[in-house]
């Protein structure tokens, strides 16, 4: 649950805060319930947040690597990696047309 809470709050920190207080939930009815002890909870929160650190830098690194020429077949029309700047949290404009992924 913890990874699905980083990856709500890359969507919106809105849905990210709704996944946080869903996650304390479960964390608190785990342990009053003697399901686990409140140390599996917080082991299980730190290494949430490792393997999704972990995965995104991956992912990253992996894709600024791949030549357009090596990705699966299919994928032609996807830009590189490193040709797609990342947009601005706070704008609500929509991608210029290169970018977008039904061009």
């Amino acid at each position: 649950m913890v990874v699905l809470a980083c990856a709500a709050f890359r969507a919106s920190r809105w849905l990210g805060l709704a996944m946080v207080v869903v996650n304390v939930m479960i964390l608190i009815g785990s342990v009053h319930l003697a399901w686990h002890y409140a140390v599996d909870g917080l082991a299980g929160i730190i290494l949430g947040i490792a393997t999704w650190w972990a995965c995104v830098r991956f992912a990253g690194w992996w894709l600024a690597r791949m030549p357009i020429a090596a990705m699966p077949s299919g994928t032609e029309a996807l830009p590189h990696a490193a040709e797609i700047s990342p947009p601005d949290p706070g704008s609500r404009e929509p991608l210029p047309p290169d970018q977008r992924p039904d061009s």
